[in-house]
């Protein structure tokens, strides 16, 4: 299946974009008031909470001819979040696969990225091309101090409609929310 890349830059996006964390948590209350939880996911739950304030009808058809090749909810797409999107000087864990499994920071904590480009590694401070990319997985046979940059992106799918709003003629305010899948 071909991969599916979010067609409009997201540096049109407004200033004040959300960006939702959440958990899925079962609780049980005792009568004793003892309490018990079972977290029932490995990564948290992202949301992405996008207003786009003025797009042209080209771009507003775009993305509405998009939203509607993903038939909305049912097939995920790669989004980059230009406001979190790039990691530098970064050590990668070797897998048991070999390759290095690029990550999403979030401060002291870290996601396994699905998709990512424009890597460069360096090995011994060195700038080196004798790596493969695929998806968000480094391959290489180079030895040594290896650090990596890249670009990161979230797989995500329509987390519901898309609103389009006609500001002015030509002019068009569109909000959306993206919800990161796995």
């Amino acid at each position: 299946m071909t991969d599916y890349f979010f067609p409009l830059h997201a540096g049109k996006i407004t200033w004040g974009t959300k960006k939702k964390q959440k958990w899925n948590v079962s609780e049980y209350k005792s009568a004793s008031g003892m309490r018990k939880s079972l977290v029932q996911q490995k990564y948290p739950a992202w949301v992405f909470e996008i207003e786009f304030p003025a797009l042209d009808k080209r771009e507003m058809d775009k993305l509405l001819a998009f939203y509607a090749q993903c038939k909305g909810s049912w097939r995920p797409f790669f989004y980059k979040d230009y406001e979190e999107y790039e990691v530098l000087g970064k050590t990668l864990v070797k897998g048991q696969d070999g390759l290095y499994q690029a990550v999403i920071p979030c401060g002291q904590y870290e996601e396994p990225a699905a998709h990512i480009d424009n890597v460069t590694m360096w090995v011994d401070g060195r700038r080196s091309k004798e790596f493969n990319v695929t998806g968000g997985k480094i391959s290489t046979s180079m030895t040594g101090n290896i650090t990596f940059d890249y670009e990161y992106y979230h797989k995500v799918i329509f987390a519901n409609s898309i609103t389009r709003t006609q500001k002015f003629y030509n002019i068009y305010k569109v909000s959306l929310a993206l919800e990161v899948v796995r």
